[in-house]
């Protein structure tokens, strides 16, 4: 075994306490610094899990905001499928509702319609009554200058002497769009 002995006067020794002290506060800084890292990475963990909470709650809430507003999206697009079958139908169709009325709308007042029929391929029949002969001209120049209806034909005219004078007429017109 080997023994060390210290030849330096007592006041040139190194003073072990102090060393030992040194040792001992560097540990502690150490300590203190991993702890402090520790700590703050808690604290982070800590405030990360109550963010992803609060945003978790707020994703559930507008969870339900969602299902509704997917819900009314479907609810819209098989409306609007809808409103293109029917548009597609009506295509097709006539609105006889609609001719009636934009006829009423052309007819001059000295004109009297007493029978209006529907005919094949978007033909209608009309009879009326009216005052004199140029009247019936004016009505049939109406209807060739109009837009839904097409190549207007009178059939008959004929006088009437009786109580009622005036002319009798029928006419025949066809729908725009529907003669083939």
């Amino acid at each position: 075994m080997r023994l060390s002995v210290n030849l330096l006067a007592p006041q040139e020794r190194p003073n072990a306490a102090l060393s030992q002290r040194c040792v001992f506060l560097l540990i502690m800084f150490c300590v203190l610094f991993i702890l402090a890292k520790y700590g703050h990475g808690l604290y982070c963990k800590n405030l990360l899990e109550e963010e992803l909470r609060a945003t978790t709650q707020k994703y559930q809430i507008l969870r339900s905001s969602e299902l509704v507003m997917t819900a009314a999206e479907d609810k819209w697009l098989k409306i609007q499928m809808r409103d293109q079958v029917l548009l597609n139908l009506s295509k097709e169709r006539v609105s006889w509702h609609a001719v009636l009325a934009h006829l009423g709308a052309v007819v001059p007042p000295a004109i009297y319609l007493t029978e209006v029929n529907s005919g094949d391929s978007g033909v209608i029949s009309i009879k009326g009554r009216a005052a004199t002969s140029p009247e019936i001209l004016k009505f049939v120049q109406l209807l060739e200058k109009d837009n839904l209806f097409s190549q207007p034909n009178i059939l008959t005219v004929s006088q009437d002497d009786g109580v009622e004078a005036g002319a009798r007429f029928e006419i025949i017109v066809k729908i725009k769009g529907l003669s083939p």
